[in-house]
């Protein structure tokens, strides 16, 4: 969309879902509207606020404006990294796309591996917490920043990279409500639905039968004053990975059109091809395949999905997270000892065990264990216990901590969820919901984003969210009465479960050991064949479940394949 015959020109992929309160405020400072559109409120909105006006939005974006008259190219991207942005330097050109196999299109010689990333990547699974990619000449613009590319003196230059958000722990608590902090949640987490209802084509949600996703059914249905909500699930008939109860549950409990779909291996030497294709990059874990059937299953029904990503991030939703409240909890106590808080500690100890695992001890100590300690003991690891990547290529690796964790709390739990939120965990998820369902040309809104909502759900405090009894607890307590019980209170976790494990030992493992045992893979020479070989030989015999270690393996060798060898344009 262009402003002024030209002088302001942008292209954008998003939404700015607060658009029609920010128009209503630039008519009221002159501004003319010639389209009902978010996208000219960004050109407006820049043309009187400069780039400060981008922290006014409420939304998911990626966009760059071309500012004619100070011939400078501005490239923003949401706070929480939504939607992508990729740029590179070739040849005195800037180029910049959503995808990096746009850039490779019009640039082949971008078709690069970035090996010290990969080495990190294969060590830690960690991706998407910094600028680098898996392509070593492209960069991504990381979430929350605005970079400026100047055009004066004829070439590119990138002047800056500007942070634009960051949380501000005091503004947030001047701000909102913290005496009735359910109500305050419950108030936030219901208008982030408004808003993320606002659209001219059909809404549904993705329902994985979990806690999150049933919430957005539930709110959106409230919205809707007795409207169905269309539903998409991916469902399997395996005990483990089973949540056909709860989804059926959500279902009958509110006026929806459920669709289920039943994914069988039958297709995932199909499937995996064609997401790594949409990915552009390889990924972590098996549940990209469940939530691609869920997109497949939406396409041509509906164009928006709500979907529940981030509240585990947010609110504390994983398990190890009890970890992190230990030490919250017992720094608490320690710096006010008394009897009762030490009883307290002691039995909130015995639920994390329960909680975590038996390997609750070890992964406590690990949390002090410095990550030089950890490197220096990894030699003496037996095999299965080894990174699998090549050591030669490992070495490349940086020596930097990637589990550091930064934050401005003073405790323990609430760094970490800031962290996950922002750096280690929820980008890289992020991107597998955006480049799946962008795939299925459907647009994935996550109403636990709503920077509101972030913002107050990270300053609460640290037993808010984890109270020793239970995950996102604030959650819990806001759905009671509006959930069903049996959802609200359910203490298992599965995400988006998916039976890989049990197809590597039947159905899909003559066509895995195809990929993983075939020349090229070897003479690739990314993994090391004797613990691809060991941790093989584990899993299909049933003595460990290392099914995320051959997804991984998998990933990678289709990677190369398609991006870097370039054997076709699509692998369909």
């Amino acid at each position: 969309m262009i402003l002024d015959g030209g002088r302001l020109a942008v292209v954008f992929n998003g939404e700015i879902f607060n658009y029609i309160e920010l128009r209503d405020e630039l008519r009221a400072l002159g501004r003319r509207f010639e389209s009902r559109s978010d996208t000219e409120v960004i050109l407006h909105a820049y043309d009187v606020w400069g780039i400060d006006g981008f922290n006014r939005f409420n939304g998911m974006w990626s966009f760059a404006i071309w500012d004619r008259e100070r011939r400078t190219l501005i490239c923003s991207r949401d706070r929480f990294g939504v939607k992508p942005l990729y740029w590179a330097l070739v040849d005195d050109e800037f180029l910049f796309a959503s995808e990096v196999k746009a850039l490779i299109a019009a640039k082949p010689e971008l078709a690069e591996p970035n090996e010290p990333y990969l080495a990190r990547f294969l060590r830690t699974s960690l991706t998407d917490d910094g600028e680098e990619t898996f392509f070593r000449r492209v960069r991504q613009l990381l979430p929350a920043h605005t970079m400026v590319i100047s055009l004066a003196d004829g070439s590119p230059r990138v002047v800056s990279k500007t942070r634009y958000w960051a949380l501000d722990v005091e503004r947030v608590r001047e701000t909102y409500d913290f005496e009735d902090t359910v109500g305050q949640f419950r108030a936030l987490l219901e208008d982030s639905v408004r808003l993320r209802l606002r659209s001219d084509v059909p809404v549904g949600t993705c329902l994985s039968g979990g806690l999150d996703s049933s919430a957005i059914v539930a709110l959106v249905s409230r919205q809707l004053r007795g409207a169905p909500v269309w539903t998409f699930s991916a469902l399997y008939p395996f005990e483990a990975y089973d949540e056909s109860r709860f989804v059926r549950i959500v279902n009958t409990g509110f006026p929806t059109v459920a669709h289920e779909v039943w994914p069988k291996p039958d297709d995932l030497l199909t499937v995996m091809p064609r997401i790594a294709w949409h990915q552009d990059m390889p990924s972590a874990g098996p549940g990209l395949y469940s939530q691609w059937h869920v997109m497949e299953a939406a396409h041509g029904e509906v164009t928006v999905l709500l979907d529940g990503q981030g509240a585990d991030e947010v609110l504390g939703g994983y398990r190890p997270y009890f970890i992190d409240y230990i030490r919250s909890r017992a720094r608490a106590v320690l710096a006010s000892p008394s009897p009762a808080g030490l009883r307290r500690l002691a039995g909130e100890m015995r639920t994390a065990r329960e909680m975590v695992g038996e390997d609750f001890a070890r992964q406590l100590a690990l949390s002090f264990t410095p990550e030089a300690v950890k490197r220096a003991l990894r030699p003496l690891m037996p095999a299965s216990e080894r990174a699998d990547g090549n050591p030669e290529l490992l070495r490349l690796a940086s020596d930097e901590d990637p589990w550091r964790v930064e934050g401005p709390f003073s405790d323990r739990l609430a760094n970490r969820l800031y962290d996950a939120t922002v750096r280690q965990s929820l980008p890289a998820l992020l991107r597998y919901e955006d480049r799946n369902s962008m795939a299925f040309s459907l647009e994935a809104r996550t109403p636990f984003l709503d920077f509101r909502l972030v913002e107050y759900s990270l300053v609460l405090p640290f037993d808010e969210r984890i109270d020793g009894q239970w995950t996102k607890s604030i959650l819990r307590r806001a759905l009671a009465g509006i959930l069903p019980d049996e959802v609200v209170w359910r203490r298992d976790k599965k995400g988006y479960p998916t039976p890989f494990a049990e197809w590597l030992r039947s159905e899909f493992r003559a066509q895995a050991e195809e990929v993983i045992f075939s020349p090229e893979f070897r003479r690739r020479a990314v993994f090391d064949p004797a613990v691809v070989e060991s941790k093989w030989r584990e899993h299909v015999e049933g003595l460990r479940d290392n099914s995320w270690n051959v997804w991984r393996w998998l990933a990678v060798e289709l990677w190369y394949r398609i991006f870097i060898d370039r054997r076709a344009a699509r692998p369909w």
